[in-house]
């Protein structure tokens, strides 16, 4: 699936094609995480909805760190100011969810 997205990002000309490319990428990465759990376990809500946001924001983590070394380094150097409070808020994000479900199971 990842590469064929990237074929099809390689040859989309609008930003519509590509928007549309980062939507069945996240549907392709978040779609496991509703069977990783039990269905008849207790709290399989809590615990399937935690996953998803987990595995969200590090994603949004890794693949900014990913992106930043993609980038030459006059434009790294102006990205890594700007993705610094995303990468914290993300990394908060996904440490608060993780830590909020051990506490409500």
């Amino acid at each position: 699936i990842i590469l064929i997205n990237i074929l099809i990002l390689l040859r989309a000309k609008k930003t519509g094609a590509t928007l549309w490319i980062m939507v069945l990428q996240i549907f392709a990465l978040l779609l496991p995480a509703f069977v990783s759990h039990a269905s008849s376990a207790g709290n399989h809500a809590i615990a399937v909805g935690a996953l998803l946001f987990h595995i969200l924001f590090i994603s949004i983590w890794v693949g900014g760190v990913i992106g930043l070394t993609a980038l030459d380094e006059k434009d790294r150097a102006l990205s890594i100011s700007r993705f610094s409070s995303v990468a914290l808020w993300a990394a908060i994000a996904a440490a608060r969810r993780k830590l909020s479900v051990h506490r409500d199971l």
